[in-house]
């Protein structure tokens, strides 16, 4: 009787126990994209560009995104824009729970009112977007720039997508140096069982500060307890028994 008793608090406390750790999915592959364009023709790469004034640049670790055009008045068009596109997953507790994710932005334009920029982030999760822009893009609901967090709900357990795209353009007439830039950072609000990966090689959480996170007292508590029963087990397997 008293060994069953044992077992059945050893059973107990391991499950009010959190998991530390659990293995990451192998998600979706990110894709790039970056694309200057002009009267002359087109110039594209994964990650970078450069031709006739306009510039692209990619970093994906940390994800920081950059799109402009050095132009002036009378020579063409000018389009410069740079893409990724990745997927990520909530992971740990029990597939199809809601997680609440906080999705931390710094988007910036800048342009003259003869050109335009444009910088948005939007994801599939139930069609979140945060765009800002100037010039002839505008005006746009989040205004030229944004820096602070957006939040949304996720599943855990199910790959979602999300790109970042950036723009600069100019109309050739005016001339013009509209340029745009993007970094981000997504991390579920509360520290506990969940955590959050993206596609190999993106760097989260690098570019824009993290979200702020504080460990749930639920989480606290039941983590508490689940020392004290192996505690008491402890205790209980050291003292000696009269034969």
């Amino acid at each position: 009787m008293k060994q069953a008793m044992r077992a059945s608090l050893v059973v107990l406390a391991l499950t009010l126990i959190p998991l530390a750790a659990q293995a990451d999915p192998m998600l979706t592959a990110a894709t790039t994209s970056a694309s200057c364009n002009s009267n002359s023709g087109t110039v594209s790469g994964p990650t970078s560009c450069s031709d006739s004034g306009e510039s692209v640049t990619i970093s994906t670790s940390p994800l920081v995104l950059m799109a402009g055009v050095n132009d002036v008045a009378g020579d063409g068009n000018h389009l410069a824009t740079a893409m990724v596109t990745f997927w990520f997953e909530v992971i740990g507790g029990n597939p199809g729970d809601s997680v609440l994710l906080g999705l931390t932005l710094d988007l910036t334009t800048s342009s003259d009112p003869h050109s335009g920029a444009i910088d948005e982030v939007y994801t599939d999760v139930n069609q979140n977007e945060v765009e800002v822009c100037s010039g002839d893009e505008g005006p746009c609901a989040y205004g030229t720039s944004f820096a602070g967090t957006e939040y949304f709900d996720s599943p855990s357990g199910y790959e979602r997508e999300i790109t970042l795209n950036v723009e600069a353009e100019e109309g050739g007439v005016y001339g013009g140096d509209p340029s745009a830039s993007s970094d981000f950072c997504i991390a579920p609000v509360t520290a506990g069982i969940y955590s959050v990966v993206v596609s190999s090689g993106i760097g989260n959480c690098l570019g824009a500060a993290p979200v702020s996170q504080a460990p749930e007292p639920a989480t606290l508590a039941l983590f508490g307890a689940g020392l004290l029963g192996l505690g008491f087990l402890y205790r209980r397997s050291t003292i000696k028994r009269p034969l």
